[in-house]
């Protein structure tokens, strides 16, 4: 069994610290850009069901013979 001392530890667990922070940070970025097209399409959606409105009392007006 290998023998460290506090100080060898202790720079290895901030090592790994470190590592872990770092993939955090990248997964937060990812995170940050899917929502950002995920809230874009959400706008698109929107206009899409206004639009889809829009036509359908468009085709109720025609329909009622006005």
């Amino acid at each position: 069994m290998e023998v460290r001392r506090g100080s060898e530890i202790s720079k290895v667990n901030q090592k790994e610290i470190q590592g872990l922070c770092e993939n955090l940070g990248k997964q937060f970025t990812d995170l940050a850009s899917r929502t950002a097209i995920l809230e874009e399409m959400v706008g698109d959606l929107n206009v899409a069901e206004e639009a889809n409105t829009e036509e359908i009392q468009q085709l109720k007006f025609m329909k009622s013979g006005a």
